[in-house]
């Protein structure tokens, strides 16, 4: 004769303790992080989930936070493992708490017995299981979780622009006081000595044509033309030459040279 007899034995418990946690985007995530690894143990590692020492976080263990918290987001674990619970129903389970944990404890029994001749013979195995959920509402997963990701969101974008700015370099222009913007790559300035030598060339050519109209104008008539050539050609030359020279090649120049 065989029998087989099962016990079945459940108790759910409401646990939850208050904790301090700590007024920091990377800290608030390490919790959340804390939460969801006490009801799936193994997937957390216990170094993303010291939340109360959140200021030793290395640069790489902040962003595996970041990534972690963003792959086991709410949306894909509710209703298996966390839950979502007004505010009125979770003072009810745990009063002044915005979250809960909720533990199962299954207990199963299992006896079998074999009767014979030569006499009974009884075999019993027992099995325990721990299950553990958790309730929050709405303002829990809004500061440990959403609000978070959003500080840090923005924090990224600003240090973005902040590079794409710092990638402009502000360059002076002569005779104002205003500052213009030049991309660095840009290469406007690939051959000052180009430019210098355009300078030369005014600063000689300009002169020689205007000495040598002069110079015409003297030959035929020079009490009557001569000292109108040099004052109208001869001299404006010579002043827009030097002016080109000092003001725009001799500043480049030295910048090349010297930069």
């Amino acid at each position: 004769m065989q029998g087989i007899a099962v016990n079945v034995q459940q108790n759910l418990t409401v646990g939850g303790t208050r904790t301090t946690i700590p007024n920091d985007n990377i800290g608030k995530l390490s919790y959340y992080l804390y939460c969801i690894g006490a009801c799936i143990p193994g997937v957390v590692d216990e170094q993303f989930t010291d939340y109360e020492n959140y200021y030793y976080f290395s640069a790489q263990t902040k962003q595996a936070i970041i990534i972690l918290a963003a792959i086991l987001k709410p949306s894909i674990l509710e209703g298996r493992v966390i839950f979502r619970a007004s505010t009125s129903d979770m003072n009810a389970i745990k009063p002044g708490f915005s979250n809960a944990f909720l533990t199962l404890t299954e207990r199963t029994n299992l006896t079998f017995m074999d009767v014979d001749e030569s006499g009974a013979m009884g075999l019993n195995l027992k099995n325990t299981e721990v299950t553990k959920k958790m309730l929050y509402t709405e303002a829990w997963l809004i500061n440990h979780y959403i609000t978070p990701l959003q500080r840090i969101e923005q924090e990224l974008n600003r240090a973005i622009q902040y590079q794409q700015q710092a990638t402009y370099i502000p360059i002076r222009q002569q005779n104002s006081g205003n500052y213009i913007r030049h991309d660095a790559d840009d290469g406007d300035d690939e051959c000052p000595f180009g430019r210098f030598f355009l300078a030369f060339l005014m600063i000689v050519i300009l002169p020689v044509i205007g000495i040598c109209c002069a110079c015409g104008y003297v030959q035929k008539d020079m009490k009557k033309h001569g000292g109108t050539f040099c004052c109208c050609v001869l001299l404006p030359a010579i002043a827009v030459s030097i002016f080109i020279y000092s003001q725009y090649i001799i500043p480049q120049l030295s910048q090349s040279l010297f930069s």
